[in-house]
């Protein structure tokens, strides 16, 4: 071996030895910059993520297509654990609805749909949250029928009217 390679690995062995000694000073001194750091790191860490959109999405896809098996049972596994917690973000990403403004509309229609008045509730599990299209607002929890009902009317009042004159017609 040469003498540079020598030097070589003589400092990394002192690096080395340096560290082991010192692993306690270092975790403190790092623990004590990041906590009087916090906003300086985080805009670093927007900053590098901001700059790698592509790579990072790319390195996610990846991990994922190489790991789908493993990820699909960690995420049932979490909602199987989390339910009250999944339904509740849900609501609120979908309608801006949290689970007690929920369970509050539907105390207040008689634990029933809105429209029909039915408590049957077995296709889905629950009341659908309706909401108008055009503004987001929420304006009731229907059952699964009515739901479907009004979405295939396109939430609009004429057709509605129109479909029940047809059934009165033909009765």
């Amino acid at each position: 071996m040469d003498l540079q390679q020598e030097t070589i690995n003589r400092r990394k062995d002192y690096a080395r030895e340096w560290y082991n000694k010192n692993k306690d000073k270092i975790k403190e001194r790092s623990a004590k910059y990041r906590k009087g750091n916090k906003d300086t790191i985080r805009d670093k860490k927007r900053e590098v993520r901001n700059n790698n959109k592509d790579k990072i999405s790319e390195e996610k896809r990846k991990y994922y297509l190489e790991n789908r098996e493993r990820e699909l049972k960690k995420a049932n596994n979490y909602y199987k654990n989390n339910k009250p917690r999944v339904a509740n973000a849900r609501l609120i990403r979908l309608f801006g609805v949290t689970v007690e403004e929920y369970d509050s509309m539907l105390e207040a229609q008689g634990m029933s749909c809105a429209v029909c008045g039915s408590t049957d509730t077995k296709t889905l599990g629950r009341f659908c949250v309706d909401h108008d299209h055009a503004t987001g607002g929420v304006r009731g929890l229907l059952c699964s029928k009515c739901n479907f009902g009004i979405g295939n009317f396109n939430d609009d009042p004429e057709i509605m009217m129109s479909a029940a004159a047809y059934i009165k017609r033909s009765r």
